[in-house]
């Protein structure tokens, strides 16, 4: 019911309370979310990002990921790798190779 209803939730905290509530029940996949994920709020990106972290099926939705990277920048890939890690698919590496100069010339320990 609550997958059903996603359509409907506006707000950034509601949508990672919606992550919470799905977690447990294995309901969250990245195509449910896709609309949250490419958003063009960025607080509602980083939220269904969040709700997202647990989700299986990121290697097999790569085109969503991509589709996220093209239309956020580095911003978003910085958040995608801090809750997910890095996604190993070859269609993603460009976007992930654009953002180690910022991660290395900051000494950022997310990407290892």
């Amino acid at each position: 019911m609550i997958v059903q209803s996603l359509d409907r939730v506006h707000d950034p905290e509601t949508l990672r309370h919606v992550g919470y509530v799905l977690e447990s029940s294995d309901a969250i996949t990245l195509q449910n979310f896709a609309p949250f994920l490419c958003h063009t709020d960025s607080n509602i990106q980083t939220a269904a990002i969040y709700a997202t972290r647990s989700c299986n099926d990121k290697s097999e939705s790569w085109e969503i990921i991509q589709q996220m990277f093209m239309g956020g920048g580095k911003e978003v890939v910085k958040t995608t790798i801090q809750y997910w890690g890095m996604i190993p698919h070859e269609k993603l590496l460009p976007y992930y190779k654009a953002a180690w100069p910022e991660y290395k010339s900051n000494n950022n320990d997310d990407i290892m």
